[in-house]
Parts: structure tokens; C-alpha cells; sequence
């Protein structure tokens, strides 16, 4: 099981800083920040046919299907 943490740094008036913390090997803890930007980057969809092709995560539309 890997236990993870997540905390969003509004306390210091940056409420798109995260800092995230994970177990290491029960016996030490890794941390990292991460900085959210107010709006994603729009960018076109790569081609997933390419060799070796590196497929950003770009949100997609849910289409309802009502």
C-alpha cells in the first residue's frame, strides 16, 4: 500500500500550490510541490500512432449521452 497525502497551501495565500507527501519503504517520507495554473494549457492531441509518441494529459469533453 502506498499512503499518500496532498495539501493544498491556501494557509500561505497560494491556493493553486500543493504540497504532496508518500511513504518511503515504511520508513521516511518523500515530499514534493506541485503548482497548479489557473487554466490548463490548450494543445492539440498528439498523434498516438507515432513511435515512441509522449501523450500529454489534455482534458476532454464528456459528451452526454442522454
Amino acid at each position: 500500500m502506498v499512503s499518500a497525502s496532498m495539501d493544498c497551501r491556501n494557509d500561505i495565500g497560494q491556493p493553486n500550490l500543493y504540497d504532496i507527501y508518500y511513504g518511503l519503504a515504511d520508513n521516511r517520507i518523500g515530499v514534493a510541490s506541485m503548482t497548479v495554473p489557473q487554466q490548463l494549457p490548450a494543445s492539440p492531441l498528439p498523434n498516438a500512432d507515432a513511435a515512441n509518441a509522449i501523450v500529454p494529459v489534455v482534458p476532454q469533453p464528456v459528451e452526454s449521452k442522454i
